[in-house]
């Protein structure tokens, strides 16, 4: 589909709680906030956002002002947003909501054959097995697993 390689380093299935959970994140899930605030953002592990070292200068933090003019002259006309591909085509929720653009279910895993893939760390290659060629590649990929039992084709 194009989205390049499937990273095992970066990418994870969470479990959610719940149903209601999973439509939360998603329906509710505040993404404007996550692409457009980005300045409003605690850094983690230690670190600190330009946000906050501009805060800690502003109390006197000298490694702080260095650090933020650092910040301040490698970022000075950079873009935060881009465009990407037709994306700049704006849609209404309305029109994004009522398209009929689902992505088809190929096949069914069972909670047990999932559970068996995520402790062996082989989500990555499920996906791409399923990119690659579609459910029966899947199936291929986890008889090789040993994980094939209770998989049942949509």
């Amino acid at each position: 589909m194009g989205f390049g390689d499937c990273n095992a380093n970066i990418w994870r299935f969470e479990k959610a709680a719940n149903y209601d959970a999973v439509t939360d994140y998603v329906v509710k899930g505040n993404f404007d906030m996550e692409l457009t605030r980005g300045h409003m953002k605690l850094a983690k592990g230690g670190g600190r956002s330009p946000w906050q070292l501009l805060a800690d200068a502003r109390l006197g933090d000298n490694r702080a002002v260095w650090l933020f003019r650092e910040f301040a002259t490698a970022f000075k006309g950079a873009r935060q947003l881009t465009w990407f591909g037709d994306l700049r085509e704006a849609r209404s929720d309305l029109d994004i909501a009522s398209a009929e653009e689902s992505s088809p279910i190929i096949g069914r895993i069972s909670r047990r054959a999932f559970s068996t893939i995520h402790a062996r760390g082989v989500a990555c290659d499920v996906l791409e097995a399923a990119e690659r060629g579609g459910w029966g590649a899947v199936l291929e990929f986890l008889a090789g697993e040993g994980i094939c039992p209770d998989l049942k084709s949509t």
